[in-house]
């Protein structure tokens, strides 16, 4: 096995452990302080509405620069909004003792690399604020946003935390904040993030996502030239969010203090970007070109369009699978990002249909990778879901690990019932990737809960989703209606419809049917009366264990 594909599975592992450990820590009991820096901001505002809706036990402090209309937006979502200018000292200590953080995460830049080149003190000032490190306590848990830019651009695919030698001011003052906060804070993480993507912002936004440029270049068939020769890792705003929660939240700063690459799973240029949101909104096929791009949007080399004022690396990709394993956030892939902020366009209206998203449970396989019966089955059933349901995905489960017998490779369940459904006729476009590394029933729930927040990132769920539908095998279903019953639901501040679909068992012996249904009502009955670890902690972190024993 090649060292590469070690680490993916060593990455693999992790991710389920992490998961398993870190994400369901119980944590409804103990109160904390967070400063926002930057809240205004698009990263910010995803941040903010998440922390609003997902976690009642946080006192949020948020912090912005000058977008007028952001505290009218913000009002009675947060216990503080202060307008303060981080080239302030006086202001920045003034804000601590306020605040008294237990946590900050700095959001806060300059972020535009002309703009500092142009504006080189304040920018400087204002991105490396000595003053923020000064006025806290060496106890307080800090997340820091760097960035991509700190790299060359020279090598591309960069390792993480590798060597940085940034070619603009932008890069070299991140770089040197870095340093700064690690120096100073023990409980501190950098993230180097890439280009971030996501739905529209919760409220008024100076700069939406690039993603928002491409649609709305799109709507307007406006001529519009895309850079196609410079790479970078585009992430995905929910990725961020939940990984910022980790870190913040659940010990991932403190247990895991460093520098971490950002980005997203893949190498992209801003014409990829371009032609998967063409993909989401063109309706007919025969708009788009041979490159998959219409007839007005074009790449072109950086060189073309002259000088921008400020040197810009070519190759800023990133493995970022580092800080994916250790939190347990599956990094999300660009068509997956376009369709979760862009769901299928209803025709000829072209408005935006909620998805239905079909979530397959795992079966077993064996030795050779081949899938029993009972995922066949189901994988027949996900094609006919698929077929009713024009504007559907899939979303498919099961990990490895040699402590659980369902499968015996060290290729993840879900990668096999994904060729199983390909088989069975279900297209690659309406797979959701990567699929869910559960290794139990219970894991399902949880990670599915997870991915569906990392999806939503603050919105309404039926602005996402139309309906969940979770299918599984008619010996199971009772077991599976109750836990997703749970998971989902006002009560878990996840509200969208949940069906489930039985699909019979496959050819097995009337005694074995009963075994399983005499297993299965024994499980059920200790989920709700005696919950182990890790649905224990699950329910207990967040005030759910009531509605467990009683059922949904």
């Amino acid at each position: 096995m090649s060292e590469n594909a070690k680490f993916r599975v060593a990455a693999a592992c992790a991710a389920t452990v992490a998961v398993t450990i870190l994400i369901f820590r119980s944590r409804r009991h103990v109160s904390k302080r967070m400063l926002v820096t930057g809240a205004s901001g698009y990263l910010g505002q995803h941040l903010v509405a998440a922390l609003h809706s997902a976690e009642p036990g946080l006192e949020v402090h948020v912090a912005f620069g000058g977008l007028e209309t952001y505290e009218s937006d913000v009002a009675g979502t947060v216990a503080s909004v202060t307008k303060v200018d981080l080239a302030d000292a006086v202001a920045i200590r003034s804000l601590v003792r306020s605040v008294r953080p237990d946590i900050v995460v700095h959001l806060a830049a300059v972020s535009s690399p002309v703009v500092c080149e142009k504006n080189a003190a304040r920018s400087d000032a204002i991105n490396t604020p000595h003053a923020l490190l000064n006025a806290l306590p060496t106890s307080t848990t800090f997340i820091f946003l760097s960035t991509d830019q700190v790299y060359d651009g020279i090598a591309g695919r960069y390792a993480n935390a590798a060597p940085a030698q940034p070619v603009n001011r932008y890069g070299r003052s991140k770089l040197a904040f870095e340093l700064a906060l690690h120096a100073a804070l023990p409980a501190s993480m950098s993230l180097r993030s890439s280009l971030i993507l996501g739905p529209r912002t919760p409220g008024r936004c100076r700069k939406q996502s690039f993603l928002q440029f491409c649609e709305d270049r799109a709507r307007g068939a406006l001529q519009t030239d895309f850079i196609a020769d410079e790479y970078r890792s585009v992430v995905w705003v929910g990725d961020l969010v939940q990984i910022i929660r980790w870190a913040a939240l659940q010990g991932g700063a403190s247990s895991h203090a460093g520098v971490y690459n950002m980005g997203g799973p893949e190498r992209l240029t801003r014409v990829d970007v371009a032609r998967e949101v063409v993909k989401a909104l063109t309706p007919a096929p025969s708009l788009a070109v041979a490159n998959g791009l219409p007839p007005y949007f074009r790449g072109v080399s950086k060189a073309s369009l002259g000088d921008m004022g400020v040197a810009s690396p070519p190759d800023i990709s990133m493995d970022s699978s580092r800080v994916a394993a250790l939190s347990g956030v599956a990094l999300t892939p660009l068509d997956v990002a376009v369709a979760m902020a862009l769901p299928r366009c209803n025709l000829p209206s072209a408005d935006l249909v909620p998805m239905t998203l079909i979530i397959q449970l795992g079966a077993c396989n064996d030795e050779a990778g081949v899938v029993d019966a009972d995922v066949r089955a189901r994988c027949r059933r996900t094609r006919e879901l698929l077929e009713a349901h024009p504007n559907a995905r899939v979303l498919t489960s099961g990990g490895a690990d040699p402590r659980f017998k369902f499968n015996p490779t060290s290729t993840p369940h879900w990668q096999l019932v994904e060729r199983a459904l390909l088989e069975a006729g279900v297209s690659e476009a309406a797979l959701l990737r990567p699929g869910m590394p559960a290794l139990h029933t219970v894991h399902e729930a949880m990670m599915s809960h997870e991915r569906v927040r990392q999806w939503l990132v603050g919105r309404r769920p039926t602005e996402v989703f139309r309906e969940i539908i979770v299918l599984t095998s008619d010996y199971h279903l009772a077991r599976v209606a109750h836990l997703f019953g749970v998971v989902f639901g006002s009560h878990a501040r996840l509200d969208v419809p949940v069906r489930f679909e039985a699909v019979a068992v496959a050819i097995q012996s009337e005694e074995w049917i009963a075994a399983r249904r005499v297993h299965e009502a024994k499980a059920l009955a200790t989920l709700k009366s005696a919950p182990y670890e890790p649905w224990l902690g699950w329910l207990k972190a967040r005030g759910l264990e009531g509605v467990n024993s009683r059922g949904v």
